[in-house]
């Protein structure tokens, strides 16, 4: 969106793509995704113009009053977050909302990995008195992931305080991602607002850059590197 990678960019003749700024990374994602996908079709990786249309009208057809319950319930909750390796990135999308957001720290994982170890933490009953697990479902995985999730729901359903199923709602893989992402950032948002706390900022995040800067100077450091 501007600053040091556009300048660097433009000095050492580096293809780039300018999304507006103004707003924190998180928000600007549609500006950061799009793209990509636009690119990969002029490559010729495919065509994923109607992928593309759904994907930005996926907003629209998403449920927000289930969504408010999700964050109703997880508010106050030490929350797991867990998806299929299909949908890692997005795992990893809904912790980083909730850790941005809502300033929580969340656990993360995804089948079949999760299968082979973070289900035996679940066994210390003292310790899931607030757990609260997400999955993130999806209509069209395959047969055996469909069995892992339901025999681990019913394994953690005794163990833990809450468990939500969150579906993906779509067709395409892209509308999948862009639907997911809206929810992670709906729930974690509605949380924030709960409990009142601001969501734009990140306090911790902005003191780390400012101390990284002074004791550092990375950027000065690489830019000397580079010309």
């Amino acid at each position: 969106s501007g600053g040091k990678l556009k300048e660097w960019s433009e000095r050492l003749n580096v293809p780039l793509i300018v999304v507006p700024g103004g707003s924190q990374q998180r928000d600007a994602l549609p500006y950061l995704l799009l793209p990509i996908v636009v690119c990969l079709q002029k490559l010729g990786a495919g065509n994923f113009e109607n992928d593309l249309r759904e994907a930005v009208e996926m907003p629209e057809k998403i449920d927000l009053k289930s969504l408010d319950e999700v964050a109703n319930k997880l508010k106050s909750a030490e929350v797991a977050i867990y998806g299929s390796d299909d949908f890692a990135g997005v795992v990893r999308r809904f912790k980083n909302e909730f850790n941005e957001n809502s300033k929580m720290v969340v656990k993360w994982g995804t089948f079949p990995e999760l299968s082979h170890n973070e289900i035996n933490g679940y066994q210390r009953t003292d310790l899931n008195g607030r757990a609260g697990v997400i999955f993130l479902r999806d209509k069209n995985e395959a047969d055996e992931m469909k069995v892992r999730f339901e025999v681990t729901k019913e394994i953690l359903s005794e163990y833990v305080n809450s468990l939500h199923e969150i579906w993906s709602v779509g067709e395409s893989k892209l509308a999948k991602i862009v639907g997911f992402s809206y929810m992670a950032a709906y729930i974690t948002a509605k949380i924030a607002e709960l409990v009142g706390v601001n969501r734009e900022r990140v306090i911790f995040v902005e003191k780390l850059k400012d101390e990284l800067k002074n004791r550092l100077n990375l950027v000065e450091k690489l830019e000397k590197n580079l010309f």
